[in-house]
């Protein structure tokens, strides 16, 4: 029932059904966890009622806007294309960067770590009662204990560039730009291009590891540091329910906003201006080169907006002058205004990429 539930959310309503079910089920355990901590606090269980609470709530905001900057970190390698003439046309030539997330591998390699981190505990439990091996694996693989923080966050790196290496793959990338006529400038296309996107992601991949590794230990951290504190409330401060949560609420807001864009006609789509002041001429929603819908406005002089759309989600914003929107570039490459007679689409991966074929 609950997954025929996240599928029904999923076709009409906004967002992953399955993901936005499993973040109200940890927020629905908040109330609870967070009145019986306040109980604890004001019977005297926990010392120091003000500053527990002032700790905690700074702990919260900074934790949470930490993991919300990281996640939406981005580092964006610029990509040119080379001009080419066909006839007395001039087309390519467009700059752009190919934008890759600081934090590829999301919250699979807390998962992948938690998983075998459950090793030590079980193998404990075959010794027999009063061994000693065994109660040492007990108290060192322990939430609370040095031991494990230290072997959870090594696996976490560790697991963090083997996810971001299953899930990005810079050969690939390196020949669609070659396929294409794309280059990054100053280095040449192919294996090298290749090698310097995959140096970058190296380099992107640590911080995002050891950042990763720090929100999976903290709730362990402040475990031990503030007495009376239970596991329940200090999920809340790390580990894969915050990163979760704040996960599926990015994208959910991602895609509402742009549910907002394509279907509000408040704003620059009733009034023709953004902000009141910048004047538009038209208004294009463009799904994979086809205009989905055109709306104009009886300015004459003016700019254009396109809206590039990859399923309900508006990926890119281009406010673009006259002279760009007629270009033979924006009208082949974006719109897929071009003659039939002399090109013919042999690749289709819009909003990234397009590719045609000159007839002869």
């Amino acid at each position: 029932f609950v997954m025929w539930m996240g599928e029904q959310i999923s076709d009409y309503g906004i967002g992953n059904g399955i993901s936005i079910i499993i973040m109200v089920g940890i927020l629905s355990r908040a109330p609870h966890v967070f009145a019986q901590q306040v109980n604890l606090i004001t019977e005297g269980v926990i010392s120091g009622y003000e500053i527990v609470l002032l700790t905690l709530g700074v702990f919260a905001i900074l934790i949470t806007a930490f993991v919300v900057y990281v996640s939406t970190g981005v580092r964006k390698i610029p990509v040119q294309y080379a001009k080419r003439v066909v006839g007395r046309k001039v087309y390519g030539g467009q700059a752009s960067h190919i934008p890759l997330k600081i934090l590829t591998a999301g919250v699979m390699p807390i998962i992948f770590a938690q998983a075998l981190m459950f090793i030590p505990n079980t193998l404990a439990s075959f010794f027999p009662v009063g061994s000693k091996f065994g109660e040492s694996l007990t108290i060192w693989f322990s939430p609370t204990h040095f031991v494990y923080s230290f072997i959870f966050g090594i696996l976490i790196i560790v697991f963090t560039y083997f996810y971001t290496a299953m899930a990005f793959n810079p050969v690939d990338v390196a020949d669609n730009m070659k396929k294409q006529g794309g280059f990054i400038p100053g280095v040449r296309p192919g294996k090298s291009t290749a090698d310097y996107i995959d140096n970058i992601l190296t380099r992107v991949t640590l911080p995002a590891a050891i950042f990763l590794a720090i929100v999976a230990i903290f709730p362990s951290i402040l475990m031990g540091i503030v007495d009376g504190i239970d596991f329940s409330l200090a999920s809340f401060f790390g580990g894969t329910s915050l990163l979760i949560i704040v996960g599926v609420g990015l994208d959910t807001l991602q895609q509402v906003e742009s549910h907002l864009l394509m279907r509000n006609y408040d704003g620059f789509l009733k009034t023709g201006k953004i902000n009141n002041q910048l004047a538009l001429k038209r208004v294009l929603f463009i799904r994979k080169g086809q205009v989905m819908r055109e709306q104009k406005f009886g300015h004459t002089q003016g700019y254009t907006l396109q809206m590039l759309v990859s399923g309900n989600q508006i990926v890119e914003v281009q406010l673009i002058d006259e002279v760009v929107f007629r270009s033979n570039y924006n009208q082949m490459f974006l719109l897929g205004r071009y003659d039939a007679e002399l090109f013919e689409e042999t690749y289709n991966a819009f909003p990234f990429s397009r590719l045609y074929r000159v007839k002869f």
